[in-house]
């Protein structure tokens, strides 16, 4: 069934569980890539180790930079998790992240009474793209 808002919570215990898994491959792999203006990756090294998921990538003597500042050094922020870990995760699945990872904590609880116990946020934050 289609999942309303309200049941697209995540715990923050998940959160913080996601951030050590990712956290030391999302650190390395924006230590070793710029980005461009159009969100596009620049490899720094000329022969790059990373998987990019899918990501377009260019290699940094292909890559167009000039002066204006254009190109900068990539932060592990949520545009990289989204591109490097949320779609290719989530991608055979058609489904949303908090739905793939609650399907499988759903599957394994079974003292829980259902979505509305695991699922159902009481808290909202919200966010800014800036």
């Amino acid at each position: 069934r289609q999942m309303s808002p309200p049941y697209c919570g995540l715990r923050v215990r998940l959160i913080s569980k996601l951030w050590e898994h990712i956290s030391e491959d999302i650190q390395g792999y924006a230590a070793a890539h710029f980005i461009d203006r159009q969100r596009q990756h620049v490899c720094t090294l000329q022969k790059c180790a990373w998987e990019h998921q899918g990501i377009t990538c260019e290699k940094w003597d292909d890559a167009e930079i000039d002066d204006s500042g254009d190109l900068k050094q990539m932060r592990p922020d949520m545009h990289l998790v989204v591109e490097r870990y949320v779609k290719p995760w989530t991608h055979q699945y058609q489904a949303a992240m908090c739905h793939v990872i609650n399907a499988g904590i759903f599957s394994s609880h079974r003292s829980a009474s259902g979505w509305d116990e695991l699922c159902k946020a009481k808290v909202f934050v919200s966010h800014a793209w800036g």
